[in-house]
């Protein structure tokens, strides 16, 4: 469960990657799943097409960010259910850093997280993290991209980290996003700041107990619900069932 107070976030197990957004003030349930979006109400139903959704996330205002892989695009819902293209041209490729992010080329984005000031984009086939600064519309390459040669989950130049299959699980409250890979590549970084990436755990210990986190291998990290605060963070490791 993801969002805000304004809408939730419900990511079902199912092979169907349904995502389901329920909108408190108006009784809305959204379904976005494989060529469907759906917004059912106490009056109707309304349809949009998203080619595949494969994840989404919420601002403090209840605008959903849905990464529609197969279109190679990132697109908005507003709360008014009206959906908007966001970032990505429609392209296979990669380019447009500098610029409006509409005019960009993603391949098959398949993670997502934002707030009210930014998002950050898994650019899945590019090997990228790709951020978007919302009061501009330019997107950046904030991690990795097709150049990179240094192994993740290692630490340094955010540019050169090469992330085999980039997956960004959240924000923290000074917008730091943390990341991993689901390429068969142990363990979790974040962006510290501006072109610096510092590993969070990249470690050999399997079952931790008050282990510091560096030392701890985190071994199968999905898409899941991800909470990031100042003080903690939570993160769901199905392989070792833990949490």
């Amino acid at each position: 469960v993801e969002g805000s107070r304004r809408t939730v976030l419900l990511r079902t197990a199912t092979t169907s990657e349904r995502i389901v957004a329920v909108r408190e003030a108006t009784d809305e349930v959204l379904y976005l799943a494989t060529n469907l979006f759906a917004v059912h109400t106490r009056t109707g139903v309304q349809r949009g097409l998203v080619a595949n959704a494969d994840d989404a996330a919420v601002d403090s205002v209840g605008r959903i960010f849905v990464c529609d892989e197969d279109a190679h695009r990132v697109r908005t819902i507003a709360p008014d259910g009206t959906i908007t293209n966001f970032a990505g041209n429609g392209t296979d490729g990669y380019g447009g850093d500098g610029g409006p992010a509409l005019a960009a080329a993603l391949s098959f984005p398949d993670s997502i997280v934002a707030n009210d000031d930014v998002v950050f984009i898994g650019d899945r086939n590019n090997r990228a993290i790709r951020r978007v600064e919302r009061a501009t519309g330019v997107i950046t390459t904030a991690v990795g991209g097709p150049g990179a040669t240094q192994p993740f989950p290692s630490g340094g130049a955010a540019l050169n980290i090469l992330i085999p299959s980039p997956l960004v699980f959240g924000l923290d409250g000074m917008s730091r996003v943390y990341f991993g890979s689901s390429g068969g590549t142990e363990g979790m970084a974040r962006l510290a700041s501006p072109g610096v990436v510092e590993p969070v755990s990249n470690g050999s210990v399997a079952m931790p107990n008050q282990t510091p986190a560096i030392d701890f291998r985190l071994r199968t990290l999905f898409k899941m619900p991800f909470t990031a605060g100042n003080t903690a963070l939570l993160i769901p490791d199905a392989t070792s069932r833990r949490l």
